[in-house]
């Protein structure tokens, strides 16, 4: 009883956390590695338009991406990596809005 319990506890409080966070992403590890993109991107909302954008950030000379962070700072967008990413030179990170809405999101590209 118990066991059935914790384990639908558990698996309530991970469908939460997923629906929170839907449109923050942290791959890799930044301590340590210097920030080589730092933006705040945003776009203002149009009735029944879904507004979206490409981000591409590309690394200087023999640089490797190590870290990235994306952060919804409005909290009901959605992110993913498009593109490239951890261990390459380059990363397309896709950014959607709800539809009729805006989005903000701060984007973090750590490369060493």
């Amino acid at each position: 009883m118990s066991s059935k319990t914790i384990l639908l506890t558990l698996s309530i409080l991970t469908v939460l956390a997923w629906v929170h966070a839907r449109g923050n992403i942290m791959l890799g590890n930044p301590m340590g590695v210097p920030k080589i993109h730092h933006d705040v991107h945003e776009k203002y909302g149009f009735p029944f338009i879904k507004r979206e954008e490409d981000v591409y950030v590309q690394c200087y000379k023999n640089e490797i991406i190590r870290a990235i962070v994306v952060q919804d700072l409005e909290g009901d967008g959605e992110s993913y990596v498009k593109r490239g990413g951890i261990g390459r030179k380059n990363v397309t990170i896709k950014l959607k809005g709800p539809r009729g809405g805006g989005y903000r999101f701060l984007v973090d590209v750590y490369a060493l």
